[in-house]
């Protein structure tokens, strides 16, 4: 299935906060022009100028849906669908439910990170 024209950056904020070794994803949305400035307010999605109404409204189901699927409320939903219609909100629970996948996966497996983005995790999160 395409995607959607759900902006980039909202996919990208998902699964920063989604997800729990982001190294490799920020490192990769750099790559795609994102800002390192809007990659940072990322982690601090509630407060800040950056970030705009819909993508915290996204932000807000991430945590949720990425670790307790069924601590999403239906307040959760219904600020997402003020933003995005029913094929987006589709589309970044399906973020959400990749990313906390794979993140399982690699956590588990103890995937061994590539040097760009282990370098650019060292330089622009840590």
């Amino acid at each position: 299935m395409p995607l959607t024209k759900t902006p980039r950056i909202a996919r990208l904020l998902i699964q920063i906060v989604v997800a729990s070794d982001i190294c490799h994803q920020g490192y990769q949305d750099r790559a795609c022009r994102v800002s390192e400035e809007k990659i940072q307010a990322a982690f601090e999605f509630e407060s800040g100028d950056l970030i705009s109404d819909a993508e915290r409204a996204a932000l807000r189901v991430a945590p949720h849906a990425g670790m307790h699927p069924n601590a999403v409320e239906s307040e959760h939903m219904k600020a997402l669908q003020q933003f995005y219609s029913d094929k987006q909100c589709v589309e970044i629970v399906a973020v959400i439910s990749l990313f906390g996948y794979l993140n399982r996966w690699n956590d588990t497996m103890a995937t061994t990170l590539e040097d760009g983005p282990r370098a650019f995790a060292s330089d622009k999160l840590a």
